[in-house]
């Protein structure tokens, strides 16, 4: 018995020490950050590969509050009577949407003298389009309904979007710099604000901000120019 039960003991602490080890490669360092940040992955190996771990927990959470709060402002100008709890089910819903479907891959490398500079390619949800389809609903419902829509139904409308959310088609590719000292990683100061780049472009598809409300403010006067035309239309034919 005792010699069938050793090599799975041996086996089960090489498990446990490969789940737990922390990196020596920035490459796999950089991808811990990465999988830890966006899918919430391996928080313990996370935590002894970095320095400082919990600084980089607060700039996670940070970063999903400011976008749980531009998440919330956004709804509030979509319907007045959308409430913060409801938003914050939403934005919930849409990072499970992330964590599901959207992905990345390394490919670029450079690694010298204790620091690593590695380049992402992210292939994060279309927020834009999941928006554009919801406004070009609700502005076709609006205008058939004989009452105001209520806020629930509006809700309704985008959690239906946001459930069948599709991934971009263009991805964006995004550097990322860490370095080494005694053994374990840390993330430059410069480098942390990079990370809301990185957010950015797993749950919108889009590099910054400008980018995203440049490409929101067209598809926002698309989708109003598509029901104006199809009105148009409506009206040519009943003549």
């Amino acid at each position: 018995m005792k010699k069938q039960l050793l090599p799975l003991f041996l086996l089960f602490i090489g498990a446990l020490a490969s789940c737990s080890a922390p990196s020596r490669s920035g490459e796999k360092a950089a991808q811990q950050l990465v999988d830890y940040f966006i899918y919430q992955e391996k928080p313990a190996t996370f935590s002894q590969t970095f320095r400082e771990p919990k600084v980089l927990v607060e700039h996670l959470q940070t970063s999903r509050q400011q976008f749980q709060k531009q998440f919330f402002n956004s709804l509030k100008e979509m319907n007045a009577e959308v409430t913060e709890t409801e938003a914050q089910k939403l934005s919930a819903e849409l990072l499970a949407q992330v964590k599901k479907k959207a992905s990345y891959q390394l490919v670029a490398t450079k690694e010298l003298n204790g620091q690593a500079t590695i380049t992402f390619q992210i292939k994060g949800l279309d927020f834009v389009t999941a928006i554009e389809d919801t406004t070009t609903a609700l502005l076709q419902q609006t205008q058939q309904a004989t009452q105001a829509l209520d806020m629930q139904h509006t809700l309704a409308v985008l959690k239906k979007e946001i459930q069948q959310i599709n991934v971009s088609y263009e991805p964006v590719e995004l550097p990322l710099t860490v370095k080494q000292v005694e053994g374990q990683w840390y993330l430059p100061a410069a480098e942390q604000l990079r990370l809301n780049q990185f957010f950015l472009a797993f749950v919108t598809g889009k590099e910054d901000t400008d980018q995203l409300t440049e490409a929101l403010d067209t598809i926002l006067t698309q989708a109003e120019q598509k029901v104006v035309t199809a009105d148009e239309r409506t009206a040519i034919s009943g003549n």
